[in-house]
């Protein structure tokens, strides 16, 4: 049976290696997963489909319980605007000036 050469054998290292951090990688965000899972689970136990997506463009990821009202949004929205920014563009005439 032939040897394998140094450049083989490093070849087979690095496709372990390669190898093992995908499956790190995989069970790093199916551990994530599963956690969201369960802490979702312990404040609301009605099935996924009543389960209304309240996510917003911009805005927190969320969603709310059709049955119980359980909502994983936070409670208090954030604000808009602090209160000394503008909520209009300024005029041509400030602009100009």
């Amino acid at each position: 049976m032939k040897s394998m050469t140094q450049q083989e054998q490093r070849v087979i290292v690095a496709s372990l290696w390669s190898a093992r951090a995908a499956v790190d990688v995989a069970l790093t965000a199916f551990g994530e997963l599963v956690d969201d899972a369960d802490d979702d689970e312990t404040h609301c136990t009605h099935p996924l489909e009543m389960r209304q997506d309240m996510t917003t463009m911009g805005g927190p990821e969320g969603w709310r319980c059709r049955s119980c009202g359980f909502s994983t949004l936070p409670e208090d929205p954030p604000p808009d605007l602090p209160p000394d920014l503008p909520t209009e563009p300024p005029l041509q005439a400030e602009q100009e000036s």
